[in-house]
């Protein structure tokens, strides 16, 4: 499968693919067995329908794990991700839609075909260039398969509108939609402010749900032009929010529905100053 131009592995990847391969066998040794007529009801009833959802939350699981530098806890979750990647392949071989062997071909294939940086004669200085290489192959296979080969195809409907509105504002950007200099972003984000407050004043439900969803997008924008990840710096901002809450919360008791905004502001600040140590 691999060219000729491919290069050599460390000198330790083959005894590491060796290990992973028995450690990977083992846990298809575990399903399977799950599976097996006289396995696990619920396991042997599992579709690839079934597990979309599992497969979902595990990922999320993950991420919050990951975020947190949680090794053990990003360790655990992974391993969850991988049982229900595998398990969902399963059920498309019970289903004859697909076998697990064919999942991990097919994305092996995949990454080969899209890195002619490392595995065929092209060449990527840096990571915008191997992305950009990605994307560009990416599009010539959809438009071969006649699927939709739009610049900003391919984003699942289903990830959180925020990371959502990430990948599709990126795309945008490779594709050449893009500001120039922060002046852009910056101006769009007080321009759709000011639309969100005359919506405010007018008390229009309707035009306010709009122009919330446009001022959200561009401070996704404008993240994205800082290079900085608005998914994480909102999830980031609520685990703050969450600790600081939990101080007033802990601090005020059943007292806190009939404290002054002053109390609350007061209380706030110093579970804010108690956190950012």
């Amino acid at each position: 499968m691999l060219s000729r131009y491919a290069p050599a592995m460390p000198d330790d990847a083959q005894s590491r693919i060796e290990r992973d391969l028995a450690a990977i066998r083992k846990l298809l040794e575990v399903l399977y067995r799950l599976r097996a007529p006289d396995g696990c009801p619920w396991d042997r009833e599992q579709t690839v329908r079934s597990l979309a959802p599992y497969v979902l939350e595990e990922a999320f699981e993950a991420a919050d794990a990951i975020g947190a530098g949680r090794a053990d806890a990003a360790r655990e979750e992974l391993g969850d991700c991988l049982m229900n990647v595998l398990l969902a392949a399963m059920a498309g071989e019970s289903e004859a839609s697909f076998t697990p062997a064919e999942v991990a071909e097919g994305i092996a294939a995949k990454l080969v075909r899209r890195h002619p940086h490392v595995f065929g004669d092209r060449s990527a200085q840096d990571s915008e260039e191997a992305w950009a290489n990605w994307e560009r192959i990416k599009a010539e296979e959809k438009a071969s398969k006649q699927e939709d080969h739009s610049a900003i195809s391919g984003v699942p409907a289903a990830l959180p509108a925020c990371l959502r509105a990430l990948r599709v504002v990126e795309k945008a950007g490779r594709a050449g939609f893009r500001y120039s200099d922060l002046a852009g972003p910056e101006s769009k984000v007080e321009e759709e402010w000011g639309e969100l407050r005359q919506a405010v004043q007018e008390k229009n439900a309707e035009r306010i749900e709009e122009e919330l969803g446009d001022l959200l997008l561009a401070v996704v924008v404008y993240g994205s032009f800082v290079k900085a990840n608005p998914e994480m710096a909102l999830r980031g901002a609520i685990e703050r929010f969450s600790q600081r809450f939990r101080i007033v919360e802990m601090t005020l008791g059943t007292a806190m529905k009939e404290a002054s905004l002053e109390q609350l502001l007061a209380i706030w600040k110093q579970a804010k100053e108690q956190t950012s140590r």
